[in-house]
């Protein structure tokens, strides 16, 4: 079996957000085998989901999170007693507009949640990302909060990362 990620947002749009396209590009680049769900699909295809590695739960907003936590808890009840996730890799991404402060509340949501089930919680490995990569303009802000200038390449760094993740966790046989 070879490294896979599932990739779970709330809800898949016509037009795929641009960052979660950059993010599939970067763990697709590493030879990772991806696939986007949306939390509906998470319902309809949880025996699908056991194949894979690990999931990355995209937090696009408050409620995005709790339509995912829930759609998950809910279809894979009888899975989360029995421990089937336990070992799966788990990691986070938030699209580049919404606030830091919405996107740090989901991350340790998303955290707290992957924990209960025993999964293995992985950072964002953007302290991996070359120092020239991960530049800030002070110049743009949205309130208090500096917006990086590169959030397109970020989101392709952090695919890159968790592909190399899952690569290492269940290398190809």
């Amino acid at each position: 079996m070879s490294a896979s990620l599932a990739v779970i947002c709330h809800q898949l749009d016509t037009d795929t957000d641009d960052t979660t396209n950059q993010l599939l590009n970067g763990i697709a680049s590493q030879g990772v085998e991806t696939t986007l769900y949306s939390s509906q699909d998470v319902i309809t295809n949880i025996d699908e989901l056991e194949k894979y590695s690990g999931f990355v739960f995209e937090a696009a907003s408050s409620q995005s999170l709790d339509k995912i936590v829930d759609a998950f808890n809910g279809a894979a009840l009888l899975r989360n007693k029995a421990g089937l996730w336990r070992d799966k890799l788990a990691a986070g991404f938030s699209q580049g507009a919404q606030s830091a402060a919405v996107s740090l509340r989901a991350m340790i949501d998303f955290s707290f949640f992957c924990n209960s089930q025993n999964m293995i919680w992985l950072s964002s490995g953007i302290d991996n990302v070359g120092a020239g990569q991960a530049t800030k303009k002070n110049t743009a802000a949205m309130g208090n909060a500096p917006v990086l200038d590169d959030v397109m390449c970020q989101a392709y760094r952090h695919g890159q990362y968790l592909a190399q993740v899952a690569k290492q966790w269940q290398p190809d046989r």
